[in-house]
């Protein structure tokens, strides 16, 4: 992803399901991220 120097994401259901891939995809592209889902216990693990 170029261009992503910089770049913010917020990804919604980063505990599970498409977010989780989908926010990993970003992070090793160099993106930050914030993440949100409905169970705490997953993005705790993931943070």
């Amino acid at each position: 992803m170029a261009g992503s120097q910089g770049k913010v994401a917020i990804v919604n259901c980063s505990g599970a399901g498409v977010g989780k891939p989908a926010g990993l995809a970003l992070l090793a592209n160099g993106w930050k991220m914030a993440i949100a889902g409905r169970r705490k216990e997953p993005l705790e693990h993931d943070a």
